[in-house]
């Protein structure tokens, strides 16, 4: 197992698996109308923890933890703090980036998700890597990316107005999206990122599931181009989807021949806002593994 250096005063621990339709919670999950368990997890300091305690710390995943699954990982904007105190496991390059970024709030979410991308893959590997070992760069679109030595693990980031969430995959390319659902901003909505097919879909619906539909296209443009690895240079009017069930129609040939692309859409609920979140994988055709979400875990 590699070394921990720099971290091993912090572990994350698991509070309690909820239902996403407990009493008195204000967070929601679920996935065509079915509520989604989840895990609330929280960064605990080791220190004035005994030592017969610390040494039986949850850092080593259950033995009924999968790797082959997608692991989700939601970050509240006001659970961000508790990353922060961590974030000496992060590398020159991410703290300068972070110097760069001129809106405070922004520069702190930066480093608190990126303590935490560094502890969901360590997760996902069963710590195989060590928080500060992970190397990352940008590929020629700008995605941020492992560097060949961590490959077979992948990664993607979005951010909300109250959250971010975050994907890691093994064994697969991953890409995530997500954006408010407010329908006041249904007459300033994009609609230039449709194909005629997704606009003639949506003109046979009322005007909330118009716009509706539309969030899910746009979601899984997003991801599916994150996946890809393509970023924004990926013309979204190009590619075309299906909504029921949800269906790549035209895809990117030369992009997407070496493997197939799965989708999925979750409608979270978070403190009387809905939101709607979009994944895509991306793996081999001869791959059998599970690629559905393995994991849901909200830092408390």
């Amino acid at each position: 197992m590699a070394s921990i250096s720099g971290l091993d005063l912090y572990r994350l621990t698991d509070d309690r698996t909820a239902t996403a339709s407990s009493s008195g919670s204000d967070f929601s999950i679920s996935k065509q109308g079915i509520k989604l368990p989840y895990s609330r997890k929280k960064l605990v300091s080791r220190r004035g923890i005994p030592a017969q305690k610390a040494s039986q710390s949850k850092l080593m995943p259950r033995q009924d933890e999968s790797v082959s699954g997608i692991d989700l990982w939601i970050l509240p904007n006001d659970r961000m703090e508790q990353f922060l105190q961590a974030q000496s496991c992060l590398s020159r390059v991410e703290l300068s980036r972070s110097n760069q970024i001129n809106h405070e709030f922004h520069a702190r979410r930066y480093k608190a998700v990126r303590v935490l991308l560094r502890m969901a893959l360590s997760v996902k590997t069963k710590y195989e890597t060590g928080y500060n070992d992970w190397h990352f760069s940008t590929n020629a679109f700008g995605k941020p990316e492992l560097n060949p030595q961590n490959a077979g693990v992948s990664f993607s980031i979005t951010h909300t107005e109250d959250f971010s969430a975050l994907a890691v995959a093994t064994g697969a390319k991953t890409g995530i999206d997500a954006e408010k659902v407010n329908p006041a901003r249904g007459k300033h909505l994009p609609k230039q990122l449709l194909t005629e097919y997704e606009t003639q879909r949506l003109q046979t619906h009322t005007k909330y599931r118009q716009f509706y539909d539309f969030l899910c296209i746009w979601t899984l443009k997003e991801a599916y181009s994150k996946a890809l690895g393509l970023g924004f240079s990926l013309e979204f009017s190009n590619i075309e989807f299906e909504l029921d069930p949800v269906k790549l129609r035209r895809a990117v040939p030369e992009r997407n021949s070496s493997g197939k692309a799965e989708f999925e859409i979750l409608n979270i609920h978070w403190k009387n806002q809905d939101y709607l979140l979009s994944i895509c994988t991306i793996c081999q055709e001869t791959e059998h593994s599970d690629r559905t979400i393995d994991t849901i875990n909200i830092i408390d």
